[in-house]
């Protein structure tokens, strides 16, 4: 074994015979993480290097009685190679370890742990719980358990209530304190969805735990329309599920600045953070996340950020935690190489456009460029194959992250448009009749190919629009002049007008095929 996969195997064996949180999942996935070890492989910190500081999540795992020489030994590590250690989302009994090696403490907010049999026998049927439940009643609301593996038609359903959330102001993925939707992580959770008739509208995943009386949910989303109660029925349909299982305790998660205003003893970073809490509540619900999950009565439970040096180092460990968490988006270099790739499609395929500087006149219809014996028609035959080439390549990205069936029609009708580009710059070209009344006879295989790749990437482009979030109308309006060009082609018997429509056409044609191909980058308009 590698040393990276021999430490994977001490880690999930320490985890499994001693996690002491039902978040240590995340101590192990997501894979974005470095791990630590004592001499013994008894006990380690996984921990991420961002910045040059060094984020340890949570504390030691394993045996405590090697947890001072390891804390003292990760300490040491980071020195040497000139990194400032920070622990990230640490209880009380951590912070008391932490405290005598020179560390210092700031208050992020509380978590919402919430005893079952509790909320059972008394919060269950509190006034606000019985309003919930009359109304989810009258509002035709109801809730399933999905157990793993889910079907692909269950992560179809998922991943559109996801990407709905996402939509929303201030939404995103996040990675190494949490999970992000990835299909396998989803596929192989335990879910609650809130159903308004047979249309999933909200879901929470419950987080894979090492300990069977305590559980803890990951995601918790929903779409644009859910009813206000929608998430309290879920959650209290979860604990009731949970009860069921003699499960002991719900982690209902971090209310970020929940309590910090109660402090007896604040620090005086603690009590800037009290009033931006204040000030930011015009930008952030901070309180009504709170409020939410005070509804259940939890019990509270502190957590903190633990620091060494001086408050400048606390500042370095809050940027690198940001960067640390940020999932990367369309900045990451495999993103840039997709949005290269869909512009440079775009513009192959509309080298019609290099008629006039290479001093062609252009008669008819642009394919006839390409025509045996016309100048450059190398050129225009070769960047329609290369146009043809990438539109696959494109295609074959969306497919492989296309999660609902219209995004898997819109790739798979893409990749036909490029096959049939391809196909049509490599067969000869045949008489001048009208494109499309030509590609009703065998005897004009160019016609033929080029109707099928246009029409495909046609119904891609109109697919691409009932997928859209973003400048719909917009992209509405190019589809319909699409359309309505492609019509008019169809119609017309003169190739002389048909010439000057069908410019008109490619042109609108060469944008979709960039916009379908830069949508690769997130399956997202």
């Amino acid at each position: 074994l590698s040393r990276r996969q021999r430490q994977m195997c001490i880690r999930d064996r320490i985890i499994r015979q001693s996690s002491t949180s039902v978040e240590d999942f995340f101590l192990l996935w997501p894979e974005d993480k470095h791990y630590f070890m004592n001499r013994t492989d008894t006990a380690f910190i996984a921990y991420k290097i961002e910045a040059g500081v060094a984020l340890a999540l949570d504390g030691p795992r394993g045996k405590k009685a090697e947890f001072a020489e390891l804390l003292q030994e990760f300490i040491t590590f980071c020195e040497q190679n000139g990194w400032t250690p920070a622990f990230i989302h640490t209880d009380n009994e951590m912070k008391d370890i932490m405290l005598p090696l020179g560390f210092k403490s700031l208050f992020i907010g509380n978590e919402a742990m919430i005893n079952i049999p509790a909320f059972r026998e008394k919060t269950a049927r509190s006034k606000h719980f019985r309003y919930v439940e009359n109304r989810a009643a009258r509002e035709g609301l109801k809730t399933e358990i999905w157990s793993p593996p889910l079907t692909a038609v269950q992560i179809d359903q998922l991943k559109t209530v996801s990407d709905a959330w996402l939509d929303l102001p201030g939404r995103r993925e996040y990675t190494f304190i949490m999970g992000y939707f990835d299909p396998e992580y989803i596929r192989k959770s335990e879910i609650i969805v809130l159903k308004d008739g047979a249309k999933v509208i909200a879901y929470a995943n419950l987080i894979p735990s090492y300990m069977s009386n305590q559980r803890s949910i990951d995601h918790m989303r929903h779409t644009k329309d859910m009813p206000s109660i929608g998430m309290h029925f879920m959650m209290k349909k979860l604990v009731e599920h949970l009860h069921s299982q003699n499960v002991k305790t719900f982690n209902l998660g971090l209310a970020p600045l929940a309590g910090i205003t109660e402090l007896t003893d604040p620090t005086i970073t603690e009590r800037l953070l009290a009033a931006l809490k204040t000030i930011g509540s015009r930008y952030y619900s901070f309180s009504g996340l709170e409020q939410f999950k005070n509804k259940f009565e939890p019990d509270w439970q502190p957590r903190f950020i633990l620091y060494k040096g001086p408050p400048a180092n606390l500042i370095r460990a809050s940027k690198s935690l940001t960067k640390a968490i940020a999932l990367p988006g369309p900045n990451n270099p495999r993103s840039k190489i997709l949005f290269g790739t869909s512009l440079v499609a775009g513009l192959c395929y509309l080298s019609f456009l290099l008629a006039r500087p290479l001093g062609i006149e252009q008669l008819g219809l642009a394919s006839e460029l390409g025509a045996e014996g016309a100048s450059y028609n190398w050129v225009f035959n070769g960047l329609d194959i290369v146009s043809g080439l990438l539109m696959g390549a494109l295609a074959w990205s969306g497919l492989k992250q296309a999660y609902t069936p219209f995004k898997r029609w819109q790739y798979g009708l893409f990749a036909i448009g490029g096959l049939g580009n391809i196909a049509a710059a490599l067969t000869p070209i045949n008489g001048t009749m009208n494109l499309y009344h030509a590609s009703l006879h065998l005897e004009y295989p160019h016609a033929f190919f080029s109707a099928i790749s246009i029409g495909s990437i046609c119904a891609a482009a109109i697919l691409y629009i009932r997928g859209a979030q973003k400048m719909r109308i917009i992209k509405t309006i190019l589809v319909a002049g699409l359309t309505s060009t492609t019509l008019a082609s169809i119609l017309m018997d003169h190739t002389v007008y048909a010439g000057q429509v069908q410019s008109i056409q490619l042109l609108l044609l060469g944008l979709f095929i960039a916009l379908i191909g830069a949508g690769t980058i997130s399956n997202k308009d």
